[in-house]
């Protein structure tokens, strides 16, 4: 949990610690992946489709890189939440606000979730 609390580590680290948490069901860790949660929702992630054409391959490669990144720690965030079933109802809110998610691997995490935690 603590490397996930942790936000100047890089972001795959935080990935893979939801992912784990998932795996384990570790209902403890319920409180953190909302706040991280929440604390990712209000980032902006740019798409790289959204960069203008002519941009550098250096500024194209870290908004894909921040983009993948992010967008996975979501999924994984959400998928960990959903996992937990009835028991993460306390994150059903900011889950539910993620619906129209652009990002269809989040917004598929995001309708899981919900079924998984309304059951």
């Amino acid at each position: 949990m603590a490397v996930l609390e942790q936000e100047q580590l890089h972001q795959d680290r935080r990935y893979y610690a939801a992912e784990i948490l998932s795996k384990l069901n570790a209902k403890l860790a319920i409180p953190t992946l909302i706040a991280v949660l929440k604390e990712q929702c209000q980032k902006n992630y740019l798409s790289p489709n959204d960069l203008s054409r002519g941009c550098c391959g250096t500024a194209i490669l870290n908004v894909s890189l921040e983009h993948y990144l992010g967008k996975g720690l979501q999924k994984a965030i959400i998928k960990s939440l959903g996992n937990m079933g009835k028991d993460a109802i306390s994150g059903l809110p900011i889950i539910e606000k993620m619906q129209n998610e652009k990002h269809e691997d989040v917004r598929n995490a995001v309708l899981q979730a919900i079924q998984k935690i309304k059951r």
